[in-house]
C-alpha cells in the first residue's frame, strides 16, 4: 500500500518531469523555425546582418542574385 509522502514524492516528480518535457520541447520549436525564418528589415535584403542564414524566399533570391 502506497502512504500519502510516497504519493506526494512521486506526484512531484510527475510534474517536475513533465514541466521539464514542456519546456524542452518549447525551446525546440521555438528554435526550430529560428530567427532566419522571419524578416525584421521589411524585406530590404542589401542590409540585412541575417542574410547569410535568410531561409525567406526574398533572401534566397536576393543571394542568388550577388552570387552571380
Amino acid at each position: 500500500m502506497i502512504n500519502r509522502r510516497e504519493f506526494l514524492r512521486n506526484g512531484f516528480r510527475g510534474l517536475l518531469l513533465g514541466g521539464l518535457a514542456v519546456m524542452s520541447g518549447t525551446l525546440i520549436l521555438r528554435n526550430y523555425g529560428g530567427e532566419e525564418a522571419s524578416c525584421d528589415f521589411d524585406f530590404l535584403c542589401n542590409g540585412c546582418n541575417k542574410l547569410s542564414a535568410c531561409r525567406l524566399p526574398e533572401g534566397v533570391k536576393f543571394r542568388t542574385k550577388l552570387s552571380k
